[in-house]
């Protein structure tokens, strides 16, 4: 598998301040999978549903809740109800390591089509979390990417529009752009043009020990 950053080639404008970005004309997917030597269900009765699940890990659940207590202190936006968690489960465990989780915040959005449409082989799917949940009221993305990793798969159309429509609060609103060419004569307009922000940093990784005796770590990006 190839990892696959996708970049519009036309009046993209990436800011890094205080370790955010922001993306002008979003990307039409974030983070596309190419898959190789993959058959893929093409059928839909044959395609995985996206489930919504509950969090039985209390641990993590707490972390959640005060993660967002903390976005909450501190960002403007979030308070205004925009960003939707993440979480990762980690597959890359140390011999002493039960569990790990990360937890961040994101604002880009799911697309319905890849921004290669001409790739066969393409897999615009990855982009979607698996499961996801809601913890405090915000929606809350659910990845394992060992699973990714291991096995080809594709969700259904329906649970796939579903989770796009989920999402859509927690995203910026959507506004009409016009784009210009170097001479100044206008280029194209997008009627649904949307700021997309990640975090580079700011999230924090929990780990769990399988010592029960040795109390959970919890460690925040370096410039938390």
């Amino acid at each position: 598998m190839k990892l696959i950053q996708q970049i519009p080639a036309l009046f993209t404008v990436l800011l890094l301040i205080a370790g955010q970005a922001t993306w002008g004309q979003a990307p039409s997917n974030w983070v596309e999978i190419k898959t190789e030597d993959c058959n893929l269900p093409r059928k839909e009765r044959k395609k995985i549903h996206i489930q919504e699940v509950g969090i039985k890990d209390t641990l993590l659940i707490g972390q959640i809740n005060q993660f967002i207590q903390e976005e909450t202190q501190k960002d403007s936006m979030f308070r205004k109800g925009l960003w939707y968690l993440y979480v990762i489960i980690s597959s890359d465990k140390q011999e002493d390591v039960a569990q790990s989780y990360y937890i961040n915040v994101s604002m880009i959005s799911l697309k319905k089509d890849s921004f290669y449409p001409k790739e066969k082989n393409i897999n615009v799917d990855l982009s979607y979390p698996p499961f996801y949940a809601y913890v405090g009221g915000r929606l809350v993305f659910i990845r394992n990417y060992a699973l990714q990793d291991a096995v080809c798969y594709r969700y259904s159309e329906k649970s796939k529009r579903k989770l796009r429509k989920l999402q859509e609060p927690f995203l910026e609103k959507t506004r009409k752009e016009k784009a210009y060419n170097m001479d100044g004569t206008l280029a194209f307009i997008d009627r649904h043009a949307r700021l997309e922000h990640f975090k580079l940093h700011g999230g924090k990784t929990i780990i769990i020990y399988k010592d029960k005796n040795r109390p959970p770590a919890v460690i925040p990006d370096f410039n938390n």
